[in-house]
């Protein structure tokens, strides 16, 4: 595709959301990788979503992992060229998902749209030992990212970035048990104040003939919140297919077992998780839905056909 369009439809549910003929989502940065390949993995999370429509193609990063050498090198081994990238989206902050976004803009010789929420370059830290930042790092600062040909589009609204291809922008939190406690801080006014993630947000596909593909960096405001709002602001109720981090890493298995029952509530075709999902998720997950379940790892390729 030559050129993509950006733009926010008014009123909370979207007027017309299209739809595309084909879907492929592949797993460039991950915490696993299978045994036997050359890929690399690193905390952090990079999803290249590719959606077809008649001859026009569109293609777009979801999160740029931790460092752009390991995602690169990765997308090398994936015949990936990142000039084939039309836009970078950021699902939020935390710099495992934004690290290597500076780099990968070195490498592509186009000016590139980078979406993210209009908080996204706030200071936020956390405590697992000593204090340390947690969101975008100084290398990867707004000023940066311009220099390096990347033109920033903040929207905390739902839109349109392709037909059939939308941004939740921020998530309604309806769940009583999901998008709270998540343990990072915000820096304000000289005051270390509980982060809440506002600025969680995923991409939605619309396949035709099949549904809704929700694509989650790490589902901070709670998948099943992702889910409901997905369905509510674009006004369809079925959902094939959910892929990413789902951030149930360290949950009880009560929580799990709720997230589980909330999903399969849906009755979707195809989870594919992993990331912040948490081991013991996963092997929950697989239990639960068998066939239907896969866990997400570096050279993962998932494909929809209308």
């Amino acid at each position: 595709m030559n050129e993509i369009l950006i733009f926010r439809k008014g009123g909370r549910k979207l007027r017309e959301l299209g739809d595309v003929e084909y879907l492929k989502i592949s797993t460039i940065s991950d915490n696993y990788v299978e045994k036997g390949t050359s890929f690399l993995a690193q905390h952090g999370l990079s999803l290249l979503i590719e959606v077809k429509k008649g001859k026009s193609v569109v293609k777009i990063l979801l999160d740029t992992g931790q460092f752009s050498s390991t995602v690169l090198y990765n997308m090398r081994l994936m015949n990936i060229n990142p000039n084939s990238v039309d836009l970078i989206f950021l699902s939020h902050c935390h710099n495992d998902h934004t690290g290597g976004i500076v780099g990968l803009l070195e490498e592509m010789e186009k000016k590139v749209p980078v979406v993210a929420h209009p908080e996204i370059f706030r200071e936020n830290y956390n405590f697992q030992g000593i204090i340390s930042s947690n969101g975008m790092v100084e290398e990867n600062s707004r000023e940066k990212i311009t220099e390096k040909g990347g033109q920033i589009i903040l929207i905390k609204e739902p839109f349109q970035i392709y037909d059939g291809v939308i941004s939740t922008g921020e998530v309604e939190r309806i769940i009583d048990f999901e998008g709270k406690g998540l343990g990072t801080f915000n820096l304000k006014g000289g005051k270390l104040i509980p982060d809440d993630l506002k600025d969680d947000m995923s991409i939605v596909v619309n396949v035709k003939n099949k549904g809704l593909f929700i694509i989650t960096g790490c589902a901070h405001a709670g998948i099943l919140n992702i889910i409901n709002h997905a369905v509510k602001i674009t006004g369809n109720t079925k959902v094939y297919g959910i892929m990413g981090g789902l951030h149930l890493v360290g949950s009880s298995k009560e929580k799990i077992q709720k997230t589980i029952n909330g999903i399969a509530d849906f009755n979707p075709e195809k989870i594919v998780a992993g990331h912040c999902t948490g081991l013991e998720a996963i092997a929950e997950f697989s239990s639960a839905f068998g066939e239907k379940f896969s866990y997400m790892h570096v050279g993962k390729i998932v494909e929809v056909f209308s």
